[in-house]
């Protein structure tokens, strides 16, 4: 699937509110489970094939801004460096330059997910699905 298709389809979960994230340690795949600000309609997406993902200030009652698969050069490295908590040193090593070179060749998908309040998310996968 395209990247502008999957931010296209991720533009649903403005305002909506993350109620639970699950992962699968055995498969490497995460669920991110919505409910939409209708409260009637509950959103998951799957990131499959998770090699690495952050989240902070998680809250009762998270509220999304936004959520995009991020192709920006710079933030695409400070993504990294935040997800894999890098320090400068560890910046250059070889599995953190592959790791950029696949993003950029999109063997890779860096997901960010934006709060208007609550939990920030970062997520580093092979792909997405978003099930409604």
């Amino acid at each position: 699937m395209q990247i502008d298709t999957i931010n296209k389809q991720l533009e649903i979960l403005h305002d909506s509110q993350l109620i639970a994230i699950s992962d699968d340690i055995k498969t490497s795949n995460s669920k991110l489970t919505f409910i939409l600000e209708n409260e009637k309609t509950t959103i998951n997406i799957y990131l499959k094939g998770v090699i690495s993902s952050r989240s902070t200030n998680w809250k009762f009652g998270n509220i999304v801004l936004d959520a995009s698969i991020v192709m920006h050069p710079q933030r695409v490295i400070d993504l990294l460096i935040f997800a894999d908590e890098l320090t400068d040193m560890q910046i250059n090593n070889k599995v953190y330059l592959e790791t950029l070179q696949k993003i950029h060749n999109n063997e890779l998908l860096l997901f960010e997910l934006n709060p208007s309040y609550g939990v920030y998310y970062v997520s580093v996968c092979k792909s997405i699905e978003i099930i409604s």
